[in-house]
């Protein structure tokens, strides 16, 4: 079960086409959606409840898109065992 994400690295690539408040403004929906998830599972949510499970997906296609249109991302999630 995951106790925390962080966003480790939010870099652009050489063929990335996006401009400065594009690039940005991807960065911010990111965090945002990171910020969100760590928020839930603060108050106690599982990583195995639907809110979580919604926002990690949102994320996943999130991260896919990114590289593709030249950012580089890398993405840490602390684990509980």
């Amino acid at each position: 079960m995951e106790k925390k994400i962080t966003l480790e690295m939010f870099e652009r690539a050489e063929y990335c086409r996006l401009d400065d408040y594009q690039f940005f403004e991807v960065k911010k929906e990111i965090e945002l959606t990171i910020k969100r998830m760590n928020e839930f599972m603060e108050k106690g949510y599982s990583y195995a409840d639907a809110y979580i499970q919604m926002r990690n997906n949102e994320l996943t296609g999130m991260l896919q898109v990114a590289v593709i249109v030249g950012i580089n991302i890398e993405v840490k999630k602390e684990r509980l065992y």
